[in-house]
Parts: structure tokens; sequence; C-alpha cells
């Protein structure tokens, strides 16, 4: 091992050299301050290659910007996101039953990529949260929406949908469509009355019908 070449006061990377340290093995060790604060004790070799660029803190920062880089963590999109794949894939989330149990999946392009989901699905407007189109359908982008609660509601496989005309609605769409009550269509339906006797009021006991 020939005579050490002073690096003294030099700068690798967020290393500075402040002195000559104890040999590391057969290479020369230097004493570094780094700049976050820290100081560390570094083989000559791996400061002038680039190998060693830090104490440490580099490769912290840099993994945790590569596990968060969309820079979205803890936001409402990137729970949701998170939500719907434990109520698709782990069986020990309380609503597996009514998501991965059935079979609901999410897509290819969402599954590991919060990214792609956002770009899908945009920012969450205040009130609303995910919905799928087809109840039945997997979370892909052409079956999801961003929907209020009342619309949440009225897309549930439990809510009976009732036809007139050519349009078929649930009781709350129909009560806001015909401006009606809910709890008074309602009644008249569960009494038997059909439509659209319930919704206009008319006495279904005078129609030919």
């Amino acid at each position: 091992m020939g005579a050490a070449i002073d690096i003294t006061s030099q700068r690798f990377g967020r290393l500075t050299v402040v002195s000559r340290g104890a040999n590391k093995g057969r290479q020369y060790g230097w004493n570094c301050v780094c700049d976050c604060g820290n100081t560390t004790h570094i083989a000559g070799v791996s400061l002038r290659t680039g190998y060693t660029k830090s104490c440490g803190c580099l490769r912290v920062e840099t993994t945790r910007q590569r596990r968060s880089k969309h820079k979205m963590t803890n936001t409402s999109e990137h729970n949701i996101w998170l939500a719907l794949k434990k109520r698709c894939y782990s069986k020990n989330n309380p609503d597996y039953s009514r998501y991965g149990g059935r079979g609901i999946k999410v897509c290819d392009r969402w599954i590991n990529s919060f990214e792609n989901f956002y770009a899908d699905m945009g920012e969450k407007p205040y009130g609303c949260s995910i919905d799928r189109i087809d109840y039945d359908g997997d979370y892909t982008p052409e079956n999801c929406k961003w929907s209020t609660n009342i619309e949440q509601a009225n897309n549930k496989s439990n809510n009976a949908r009732y036809e007139y005309g050519d349009e078929k609605h649930t009781i709350a769409e129909w009560s806001r469509i015909a401006d009606i009550p809910y709890t008074l269509l309602s009644s008249r339906l569960k009494k038997g009355i059909k439509m659209p006797y319930a919704l206009y009021n008319i006495d279904y006991r005078c129609s030919n019908a």
C-alpha cells in the first residue's frame, strides 16, 4: 500500500473529508462530515469512485422518494386506492365478503400504480367517494366514477328499480324526478300501487290498466 494522497477538505457528494482516519482493511480511511451533520469513516477508494456519497442519508431519502414519488400519501385519493385494494384482496378486511369474496377485482392498470389510478379518476370532488357503475363489475377506469352518498345508495344491488315509460329508477330517484316526498312514494309502492299511479296520485281503482 503506497503513500496516501491527502484528500483533506475535498468534497465527495455530500461528504467533506476532515482528517485522515484508521485504515479500512488494506484501504486508507478518512473521517468525513456529511451535509446532514453526521460524521462517518469511509475508505478513500469508495470516495474517489463515487460509490459512497453520503453517511447513508442519501440512500434513505432516495428510497423514501421512490416509495412516495407521487407525493400524495395520506391524501383522500391515495387512501381510497389503498382501501379498494384491501377489500378486494385482503380476506381479513371486514368488507372482503362483499367485494373480493364476490369476485370483484382491481384492474391491472390500477393494482400496482396509484399514479394510473389518479390519472384516470382525477381529484376527488368534495363529498364524493368512488362508485362502480356496474355494482357487480370490477374496479376499472370504465366502471368507476366519483359519486355522492345519494348516488352511491342508488347504485346498491338491493335497491329496487321501478319502470315507467322508457325509464327505470330507484324510489329516491323517482321522488326527485316527480317532486314527491320519498316516504309518500315508498308507502304507495309498498301498498302495491303501480306506476304511474303512485307517482301522480292517480286513483288506480278507476283505471282500466
